[in-house]
Order: C-alpha cells, then sequence, then structure tokens
C-alpha cells in the first residue's frame, strides 16, 4: 500500500515514469528496511560474548578488591614496606587489565581509583578543592621516603569502599559489543598518551610493567569475542600474536628512564590499534558513531587526518561549519584593517605568519603603539585544537576569542556594528558573504564575520612534522638524537605529561575535550626568585588554587614562537629546558605552594637537555610554509 502511493505521487522521482519510479521507490524501502534490520538484529554469539565480558569485568573487580583487602591487611600487621609494595604492584596491574572498562563506563569511580594526586577544583566553583584518592595517593606513601600509618589506612579503606560500590554496578551494566571495542582503543591512546609517559605511575614509575597489563586485558577482552574458529582468521590472529608478542617485550624492558617509547608507539601501539579496527570489523561489530575530537574510524592515534574538525568548530549551528568560502572570506579579514579602520590594525598585526602567527615579543604592543600588553601573543597554529582560548583558558571558542579581542580597548578598540557597516560597503566582501552564509538578511552580521575569522584560524591545523610521520612509520626522518629527544619527551624529562601527544598542547588524554593548565612558577625575570606579577587564571575566577595558572600551549613549531611562556621571559629552548630541568619555579626559590609541576629536579645531562630541544625542532610542520 505504501509503495503504491508513493508510485502514484509525481512528487517522488518525477523525472522517472510509474515503472521506473516503483523500481526506484521499491529499492529504496526493501534497502531501509535491510538497514534498520541489521540495527537491531543481534546475533547470539555477540550476546554471549557481552555476557561474558560482564562476567569478566565482575571477576577482575573481585580480584582487585581481594588485592585491596590484603593490602589493608598487611598495614594492620605492619608487615616489612616491601611486601606491601608487591602487593601494590600486583592491585595496580588488576586494575590495569579493566581500566579501559572502568574509565568507559564509571568515570567517576575511575576518578576515585586512580585519580592524580593532586587537589583539584572547578574554575566555576568556590567551594573547597576536591581531595585526591585512590592508587595514586597510595603509591605516594607506599614508595617515598616517609609512611603516614594513619593515612595509608585511611586511603586504603577509602579505595576498597570504592570498588565494593563498584561491584554493586556491574551487574546493572548493559554490555554492547561496539562500546567494548571503541573503550579498548581509548584505553590504547591512554596507554601511549599518558600510561607510558608516567602519568599515574609518578614515584614508582612502573608504567611500562603496567602497560603490558594493559595489553593483556586487551587480549583476554578479543577473545571472549572470537572463538576458536574466529581466531584464526588473519586479522585476529595477526592481533591475538602482536599482543602477545608486545606483553612479552614490555615485561623485558621494564626501566623507565631507557625504555624506547618510539619504538613501541611505532612498531607495537599503532599496529595493535590499526589491527584492532580491523578485527572490530571483520566481527561484523559497528564502529560507534558520534562527534568526538578524532575520527571514529582513525587508525592510530598518530595517524594522518585523525582530527574531526566538526568537533573542533565549536558550533552546533550548521550555518557556521567550517567550509572553504568561509576560510577566504576569513583570510582576507585575518589581513584587513577594516575591524578598525581609525588604528589600521588587523589580526596580522600581532600573529605574523612568518614568525608562525605569534609577533616575536616578550609581550604584545598596545594599540597605542609604545606600552605592553600582560602578555604575548600565542601562536595560531593548531589553535583550533584547543576547547578552552586565551593563556588564561576564559572562553572556549574561536570565536569568543575573536570578539574580545575585537572590543577590547588596549588590543583592537574595535566596534562590530560599526565594523560590519565598513566590511559591507566593499562591494567584493557584500558577495563573497552573500555565497558564504545565505540571503543578504543573514549575511550582514558581525557574527558571521568573526566566524570567517575563526574558520580561517580553523585552517591553520597541521600535523605532519617529521615527528609524526616517523611515528606513522612513514619514513626514518629522526635522526639518533632527535629519536632520544622524544623518549626523553615521553618519559625522563616528563614533558608529556602535560603536553600530551599527539596534539603536544594541554588536551587531556583520551577524550581530548579539555584543555588543562599548569602552575609551573614562571619568573618576572630569567634568573629571578619572583614570581610574574600577572596571576593567570585567579584573575578571572579567584580561586586560591589557580593562581599563577596557565594554559598549557602547543609544542608544534615551537622552534618558531620564542620568546617563551606567557611573558616571554625565555630567549631560548635551551633557557627553557634547564627551568624545567630545574624543578620549574620551585628550583628557582619561588615557592608556590600549589605549584602543580614536580618540585624535583629532572637530573638531565647536556647531552639529553641537547636532544630534548633537537626533537622539539622536528615537530616543525611542514604544512606552516603553505599558509
Amino acid at each position: 500500500m505504501v509503495i503504491l502511493v508513493m508510485v502514484n505521487d509525481t512528487r517522488y522521482f518525477p523525472q522517472l515514469n510509474m515503472k521506473q519510479r516503483s523500481i526506484r521507490i521499491t529499492t529504496l524501502l526493501i534497502t531501509g528496511i535491510i538497514a534498520c534490520t541489521s540495527l537491531f538484529f543481534v546475533p547470539d554469539s555477540a550476546i554471549k560474548a557481552d555476557k561474558k565480558l560482564s562476567a569478566y569485568f565482575m571477576e577482575q573487580t573481585k580480584l582487585l578488591t581481594g588485592e585491596i583487602r590484603s593490602l589493608r591487611l598487611l598495614q594492620q600487621q605492619k608487615v616489612p614496606l616491601k611486601q606491601q609494595q608487591a602487593n601494590f604492584c600486583r592491585a595496580r596491574n588488576i586494575y590495569k587489565k579493566i581500566e579501559a572498562l572502568v574509565e568507559y563506563y564509571y568515570p567517576p569511580e575511575a576518578k576515585l581509583i586512580n585519580g592524580p594526586n593532586l587537589l583539584q577544583v572547578e574554575a566555576d566553583n568556590t567551594n573547597l578543592p576536591v581531595k585526591p584518592h585512590g592508587f595514586q595517593v597510595i603509591e605516594e606513601m607506599l614508595f617515598a621516603k616517609t609512611y603516614p600509618a594513619a593515612k595509608m589506612a585511611e586511603e586504603t579503606s577509602h579505595l576498597l569502599g570504592t570498588l565494593q560500590q563498584l561491584s554493586t554496578k556491574i551487574p546493572e551494566l548493559q554490555i554492547e559489543a561496539r562500546r567494548i571495542f571503541y573503550a579498548l582503543r581509548l584505553q590504547l591512546f591512554r596507554t601511549v598518551a599518558l600510561g607510558i609517559t608516567g602519568f599515574d605511575s609518578p614515584v614508582a614509575r612502573r608504567s611500562v610493567a603496567e602497560a603490558g597489563a594493559n595489553m593483556k586485558g586487551i587480549k583476554e577482552m578479543v577473545l571472549l569475542y572470537a572463538d576458536k574458529q574466529q581466531q584464526q582468521v588473519p586479522e585476529i590472529k595477526k592481533l591475538l600474536q602482536l599482543l602477545t608478542a608486545t606483553e612479552q617485550w614490555l615485561a623485558v624492558n621494564t626501566r623507565f628512564d631507557s625504555f624506547n617509547r618510539a619504538y613501541f608507539i611505532r612498531e607495537m601501539a599503532n599496529p595493535v590499534a590499526s589491527l584492532l579496527l580491523d578485527v572490530q570489523l571483520v566481527l561484523h561489530i559497528p564502529v560507534l558513531a558520534g562527534n568526538r575530537p578524532f575520527k571514529n574510524d582513525a587508525r592510530h592515534l598518530f595517524a594522518k587526518d585523525i582530527v574531526n574538525m566538526d568537533f573542533f568548530d565549536g558550533n552546533n549551528n550548521e550555518e557556521l561549519q567550517l567550509t572553504t568560502e568561509k576560510i577566504m572570506i576569513g583570510k582576507k579579514l585575518f589581513y584587513d584593517s577594516l575591524l578598525n579602520p581609525t588604528t589600521r590594525r588587523s589580526c596580522a598585526s600581532c600573529h605574523i605568519p612568518e614568525k608562525a602567527f605569534t609577533d616575536g615579543l616578550t609581550k604584545s604592543l598596545s594599540i597605542d603603539g609604545h606600552s605592553s600588553l600582560p602578555r604575548n601573543a600565542p601562536t595560531l597554529w593548531n589553535a583550533a585544537l584547543q576547547s578552552a582560548q586565551f593563556w588564561d583558558n576564559r572562553v572556549a571558542t574561536l570565536e569568543q576569542q575573536i570578539e574580545k579581542v575585537i572590543t577590547n580597548k588596549m588590543e583592537m578598540d574595535g566596534n562590530l556594528e560599526e565594523a560590519v557597516n565598513y566590511i559591507f560597503k566593499d562591494s567584493s566582501y557584500f558577495a563573497l558573504f552573500s555565497k558564504a552564509y545565505g540571503s543578504e538578511r543573514t549575511a550582514l552580521s558581525y557574527r558571521n564575520a568573526i566566524n570567517a575569522i575563526a574558520s580561517y584560524i580553523r585552517s591553520l591545523v597541521a600535523l605532519n612534522s617529521r615527528a609524526d610521520q616517523y611515528l606513522r612509520g612513514e619514513t626514518n626522518s629522526m635522526n639518533r638524537a632527535e629519536i632520544n629527544g622524544f623518549n626523553l619527551f615521553m618519559g625522563k624529562a616528563k614533558c608529556a605529561t602535560c603536553h600530551f601527544v599527539p596534539f603536544y598542547n594541554g588536551q587531556s588524554p583520551p577524550y581530548y575535550d579539555r584543555q588543562e593548565a599548569e602552575v609551573i612558577g614562571v619568573p618576572a625575570k630569567k634568573n629571578g626568585k619572583t614570581v610574574d606579577e600577572d596571576e593567570g587564571r585567579y584573575n578571572q575566577y579567584k580561586v586560591a588554587l589557580l593562581r599563577y595558572q596557565f594554559k598549557v600551549p602547543t609544542l608544534r613549531n615551537i622552534s618558531f614562537t620564542a620568546p617563551y611562556m606567557h611573558n616571554g621571559v625565555f630567549s631560548t629552548l635551551v633557557e627553557v629546558v634547564d627551568f624545567y630541568n630545574n624543578g620549574g619555579g620551585w628550583g628557582q626559590g619561588i615557592y608556590l605552594p600549589n605549584q602543580t609541576l614536580p618540585r624535583e629536579k629532572l637530573l638531565l645531562s647536556d647531552n639529553e637537555k641537547n636532544d630534548l630541544v633537537a626533537f622539539l625542532g622536528a615537530l616543525t610542520d611542514t604544512g606552516m610554509v603553505k599558509k
């Protein structure tokens, strides 16, 4: 009946005759029915695997809970510290096997089980800071020189309580294969960007061994979805073999400082992630849909074209999403002083392309031409790959940032309404806006002008440096010093615990949807013992823990963005490395109680510091010269 009605309705495929229309409509309806059926049909094998996965999750959680009970008992019995440390390591290994599931399905519990050992506060919440709990708190007490018994007992009991709560929730969990495979891919991202850097094992430094536990957990969960016959399928067989080989290799190469992270990423982690996607497709498990920072079918963390710009465009309004026409208008406006005809200042006045879209000044010049602004102009390269803008992260989108800069009395001192009038007096602009933003009525908008500039900045994304090419396995373009520098960056030098790969900025893995900020104690003068007077995010939120806190900026193209820090206090990368090597502000005599950067010296040798700087040079992007 439906087909007959549609066939007789000439609104459907008016260019076809009745017979052709009948065939076309029947085909479309049948295709639609098949597609809809496939969405709801789940094979019995997949349902059984989901149930096995749920049982596995519960079993491992019980084992973990048992280890923590044992740890509490060992504390009560006051057994030697080494026994307690061994128990702790066993517990963490069990957790690492199921970390993918806990982090994906129960993020609040994950934070209580393995969150950073730092006081945390939400910028828009002036309540007391959130107290840390879990493995990282216990690790610092177990592996540090002091052992506060009462505090240890309190933290162990708190962790045990969290695990018991988790155990009550798991039986109610609705497992779906597509979500499990997404969680496993996220875990690989987490292992590369956080795990092997020592991010969550800063004292015991067991990150490499725990990466092996990650691989073991992934393998055990994949086996739940592939029966014996399926395990002989080439893609599945190859993945299982590689996971076993990777786990064995990690068991041997456990030394944190000498661990070859470049080799691990290039030869093991990336291939495992790619094969995991192949296996998912072979098992007919759909890729989880959704708008995320990375494309849902991205092969691995360093894959080409991994970025999903629809996530980073900051606009839910389809009319404002990125297009070629908007980029063209934005580029024209970026270099045009029409935004403020009086002063003749444009965006390019402070963001100079030849200087990687910075101005090369310690602090940018005010609009009066002689006084300085409080901070310098950060690079616009990859600025779109941040979920917060400005040095103090005070706005979420590029549009908001551009509006504030244009209207700021010291920066551009512009009037948006007046600027639009000037722009649309230019007939070339009028035609461009009408084409890009629709009718005359909707095109004549200062918000569209701002969006156009933001669109141009969003086009300044380039993730194809020699380091990227090397880690993707495309070339051998990094020399020995640069490879060693990368391994230092990801390990001993602790750079990657704040400047996260693959963006090398503060977007927090593995979801990359939140921009981090840190307190590092930037001095007012290069070798001074006084902190710079700019109080950073505190100026915006008046929360004590945020005093002197600033955004973690990108390190891509850093060879072209001197001077460094928000106040341009350091002229060279060597000076920057020395500052971090000495423990940041604390090592320079600036004793900030809320410094989030580790206060201990890194103890890098001169050769290591040189290698680290060499690697930073390898982050220069080959696409930079094309804009």
